[in-house]
C-alpha cells in the first residue's frame, strides 16, 4: 500500500476522498483539533504536529489545505502550509488541489493550464495563486496542480446545499435573461481523478489538471433541477452584480454609497430604523397608493444583501473547460450525477 499525508484533510473534498480509498491506501492526516473530531469515523492516522511523522516515507502528498480566517494573516497562513508540504515531500509525488478561480471570479483572465502570476485580487484568488507559485518556485520533483471547476454533488456545501437552500427560502438564485456557464465538476468524478492520479506513473515535472467535466451546462439547468425536485419555481431578479476591474471601480463604488438616499434606503430595513416604514405605509392612503410608490419607496429586496460574488459565478460568461489526462474517463454521466445529489438532499432533509 501507498503512503499517502494528506494536509488539510478535513475539508469537504479531502473528507470524500478519505472515505473513498480509506482502505486503499496507508493515509496520514495532518490537522487541528477540529480535524481530529471530523475524521474519527474515517480509517486514518492524524497528526497535529509533523514531528510525529519524521519516521514515515510517503509516497504522495495531497494538498487541501486553504489559509481561512482574517485575509492579513492569508501569506502567513500559506507560507506554513507550504512549510508542511515542504517538509516532507524530497522525493515524492506532489498533488496539489487549486481552483478555477485563479483566472479571477468571472473567469476574466486568460485560461491556460500554466503558471499564473501573482495579483492584487480578492483574497481567495490571491490566496490560491500564491501557493500554487510557492510549490511552483519550491523545484518539487513531481508537482501536479488541479485546479477544480465548482464542485457539485453529495456534501457540496457551497453550490449544491446553498442553492438548495436558497431555494427553498425563495431568495433569488438567478438573473432574469443571464445564465452564465455552471464550469461544474462531480465531487465524485475528482475523487477517481485525484486516484488516477495516484496511480499512474508521470516523468518528474510540473502538470496543471483543469477538471470540469460539465463546464458547458448553465447555472440555469442546475437551479431548475432542484426547483423540479421542490416542486418550485426559481426567484429571478433583474440586477447588474458589482465587479471591480480595477480600483478604481471600488473607490467609486465607496463614493457612490455617500449619499443621504443610500443612508436613508439602508436605514428602511436596520433592526429599529425599519418599523418607520409601517408607519408611514399605514400612513399613505390606498387610493394614493401604486406600486411606484412601493417600489421606489420600500425596496423589497435589499440588494446590499446580495452575494456579487455569487452572482458573478452564477453569470460567468466563460467556459472552464476540462485540461486532463486523457487515459482517465468520467465515472458518473450527468443523469447519475442527478440522482445520486437528488437522494443526498432528501437524505438530509430537503
Amino acid at each position: 500500500m501507498k503512503n499517502i499525508l494528506i494536509i488539510g484533510a478535513a475539508s469537504y473534498v479531502a473528507k470524500e476522498f478519505i472515505k473513498a480509498n480509506q482502505n486503499k491506501y496507508n493515509l496520514f492526516g495532518k490537522i487541528n483539533n477540529v480535524g481530529a473530531l471530523v475524521l474519527n469515523e474515517y480509517k486514518i492516522k492524524v497528526f497535529k504536529t509533523f514531528n510525529e511523522l519524521t519516521e514515515i516515507d510517503f509516497d504522495i502528498i495531497i494538498n487541501f489545505a486553504y489559509p481561512s480566517g482574517d485575509p492579513i494573516d492569508l501569506h502567513k497562513k500559506n507560507i506554513e502550509i507550504f512549510a508542511d508540504i515542504k517538509r516532507q515531500s524530497t522525493d515524492c509525488k506532489v498533488i496539489h488541489i487549486s481552483s478555477l478561480a485563479v483566472f479571477g471570479m468571472k473567469l476574466e483572465k486568460d485560461i491556460k493550464p500554466e503558471q499564473v502570476k501573482n495579483r492584487f485580487d480578492y483574497p481567495y484568488v490571491r490566496g490560491k495563486i500564491e501557493m500554487e507559485n510557492l510549490l511552483i518556485d519550491a523545484k518539487i520533483k513531481e508537482l501536479h496542480i488541479v485546479r477544480l471547476g465548482n464542485v457539485w454533488g453529495p456534501g457540496s456545501e457551497f453550490w449544491t446545499y446553498t442553492l438548495a437552500k436558497k431555494i427553498l427560502f425563495n431568495e433569488p438564485v438567478l438573473i432574469n435573461s443571464l445564465s452564465g456557464f455552471s464550469n461544474v465538476t462531480y465531487i465524485e468524478n475528482i475523487i477517481s481523478y485525484i486516484d488516477f492520479l495516484i496511480s499512474f506513473e508521470y516523468k518528474p515535472r510540473i502538470y496543471y489538471h483543469h477538471l470540469s467535466e460539465f463546464s458547458y451546462i448553465k447555472w440555469e439547468y442546475w437551479v431548475q433541477n432542484l426547483c423540479n425536485l421542490f416542486n418550485t419555481t426559481p426567484n429571478m431578479i433583474d440586477y447588474t452584480p458589482y465587479y471591480a476591474s480595477t480600483i478604481l471601480d471600488d473607490l467609486k463604488l465607496i463614493c457612490s454609497k455617500i449619499s443621504p438616499k443610500y443612508i436613508f434606503k439602508n436605514l428602511l430595513n436596520e433592526r429599529f430604523v425599519w418599523v418607520t416604514k409601517t408607519f408611514i405605509r399605514k400612513a399613505i392612503p390606498e387610493i394614493f397608493y401604486n406600486k411606484s410608490i412601493d417600489n421606489n419607496f420600500f425596496p423589497k429586496y435589499n440588494h446590499e444583501l446580495i452575494d456579487d460574488n455569487f452572482f458573478n459565478v452564477l453569470t460567468c460568461e466563460r467556459e472552464f473547460k476540462s485540461v486532463i489526462d486523457e487515459r482517465w474517463a468520467n465515472l458518473f454521466t450527468l443523469d447519475e450525477v442527478n440522482k445520486k445529489t437528488a437522494a443526498w438532499l432528501k437524505q438530509v432533509g430537503f
